[in-house]
């Protein structure tokens, strides 16, 4: 997914997240694999529930870290940039495709009983493809453009409220 990490060395906040995508790379790999084994399967019933409860154990984190990022790190780095738009808003767009594509599959499995019509399973595995997609890109520019952007624009203040927040040291 990423072709190459970013040489630049991140405060203890920046390089929380960037081993959160770590993390959050390898459970959207097994989903990955995991999608690419039921849609090849003619029987798949059994192995959908599985994959929701993953999907929704790396739902749960990923929201968890998109938190942290659009509720600590954004408006910090809004405020040195003077505005919310630019590449923060094409961060937060993609926070919100993702959320959507991934929070889709998890509403349309919570009331399954193995009965699903192969179409809508089909349907089902575009969203969390979709959402792998969006999700590899994303990360990638934050990365290399967002994460050294706010290494570059935060001062020590700034740094040392973040790594409070975030409880990092």
């Amino acid at each position: 997914m990423r072709t190459n990490p970013c040489p630049l060395s991140f405060c203890p906040p920046l390089r929380r997240l960037q081993q959160e995508h770590e993390v959050l790379q390898q459970h959207l790999l097994s989903i990955l694999q995991a999608g690419d084994h039921i849609s090849l399967q003619v029987s798949y019933e059994e192995d959908l529930l599985p994959l929701r409860r993953q999907v929704k154990a790396f739902s749960q984190a990923l929201f968890a870290h998109f938190h942290r990022e659009e509720t600590l790190l954004y408006p910090l780095l809004a405020k040195q940039l003077q505005t919310k738009y630019g590449p923060i808003a094409v961060i937060e767009f993609e926070h919100e495709q993702i959320r959507f594509h991934l929070r889709t599959f998890l509403a349309h499995t919570e009331q399954m009983a193995g009965q699903l019509p192969r179409a809508e399973v089909k349907s089902l595995l575009y969203h969390l493809t979709e959402a792998c997609d969006i999700m590899a890109g994303h990360f990638e520019k934050e990365e290399s453009l967002l994460y050294p952007l706010a290494e570059k624009l935060l001062d020590t203040q700034d740094k040392h409220s973040l790594a409070k927040t975030m409880d990092v040291s």
